[in-house]
């Protein structure tokens, strides 16, 4: 059996799904008709523990909600007591245990899931267990960081130091983690992506440009800056919540899980975050619904697209040229695209699958 163990767990289809929540759902989906599977996570909807118990998923779940200022160490609580549980109410489950993954911040909590058949697995997709990389972090989340800092960054270490192996999404991730655990096995698992793959949308004369989640990390800045010296274009933002912007030119489109339907909305997509993004789903599975992505030259997000669509500086006239060269070069601007579709090969669900499989079969 393959045991999991994740701060939280949702379909892969539910409103508001991160990136790591649907690639956690695609890799589980995936690596139940090879394994027995185990979830162990907080606040499973029901209607999801439903699904997963007719696959044959063993879950443990409790519909709790964990909020601040305690929340994370009422989760930890939680997750202490429910391991111990159990440990003690399923041994015929713990003697199956052929590996032990685990998500940030919770991997120093598994050492005692470990024994001489049981290897035990780290899911790394973001920065939680890495206390000294401030990226971009409100304060509120801050103050959190530093004071988990104080309670677990030792035993997280001894975690990373003694996994079996490490699991992340991009070569990006790999260095970092590297540069911390310098002589761990880490694997790079790159995101599913399930986005079919459509003809190249030729860009209009007037492109709508568009944004997903603006904010501070996001970019928020350079995609006001770019719609204040275009107001003659159509700039496009997807979100939960509708913000107060007061250009005339910016228009909120609401939200949707769709890709499909969120694409055809837009023309161009631009991912100018300031913060490292450890991987860029949402570029990819912009090239492959058919149209042009321009990303910042941080974290992984160069590793999703060609190297004609990284924007090298976040200072706006940079984003200037490059959305300027976007709508002047449809020519080059194609081929930059089909370069991107190439390397959007990677993360289809085919490599992504066999590559999973090797990752996860220990004999």
């Amino acid at each position: 059996m393959i045991l999991f163990i994740l701060s939280e767990f949702v379909s892969s289809t539910q409103k508001g799904a991160s990136g790591g929540n649907i690639s956690n759902y695609l890799l589980i989906d995936k690596l139940r008709h090879h394994k027995k599977i185990g979830i162990i996570a907080p606040n499973i909807s029901q209607d999801l523990v439903s699904e997963l118990e007719e696959k044959g998923i063993f879950v443990v779940t409790d519909n709790l909600k964990f909020r601040p200022p305690f929340g994370g160490f009422k989760k930890r609580q939680w997750f202490k007591t429910t391991i111990d549980l159990i440990i003690h109410s399923h041994p015929k489950l713990i003697s199956e245990l052929e590996i032990v993954v685990t998500s940030n911040g919770t991997c120093d909590l598994t050492a005692k899931l470990r024994t001489n058949k049981t290897q035990l697995y780290i899911l790394c997709r973001a920065f939680e267990d890495f206390f000294d990389h401030d990226s971009h972090y409100p304060l509120q989340e801050k103050i959190r960081r530093s004071l988990k800092k104080i309670y677990t960054a030792k035993k997280i270490a001894m975690a990373y130091q003694s996994a079996d192996r490490v699991v992340t999404n991009s070569e990006f991730m790999k260095g970092f983690i590297g540069k911390h655990y310098p002589k761990i096995n880490i694997s790079i698992l790159y995101p599913p992506i399930d986005i079919p793959l459509k003809d190249f949308r030729p860009i209009p004369p007037k492109p709508r440009v568009g944004i997903i989640n603006p904010s501070a990390r996001k970019g928020e800045g350079v995609f006001l800056s770019l719609a204040n010296n275009h107001p003659d274009l159509d700039f496009v933002y997807f979100s939960q919540n509708q913000k107060k912007y007061t250009s005339k030119n910016i228009h909120y489109a609401g939200w949707f899980s769709d890709r499909d339907k969120l694409f055809t909305q837009i023309d161009i997509l631009i991912a100018p975050s300031a913060w490292t993004e450890p991987f860029g789903r949402v570029s990819v599975e912009a090239v492959r619904s058919g149209i042009p992505v321009l990303v910042s030259n941080i974290g992984g997000l160069p590793e999703t697209v060609d190297a004609s669509f990284v924007v090298t500086s976040q200072a706006i006239g940079c984003w200037e040229n490059k959305l300027s060269w976007l709508t002047g070069n449809s020519t080059e601007v194609k081929k930059a695209w089909s370069r991107s579709i190439s390397k959007s090969e990677n993360f289809e669900q085919l490599p992504h699958d066999k590559t999973a499989l090797s990752i996860f079969t220990t004999t």
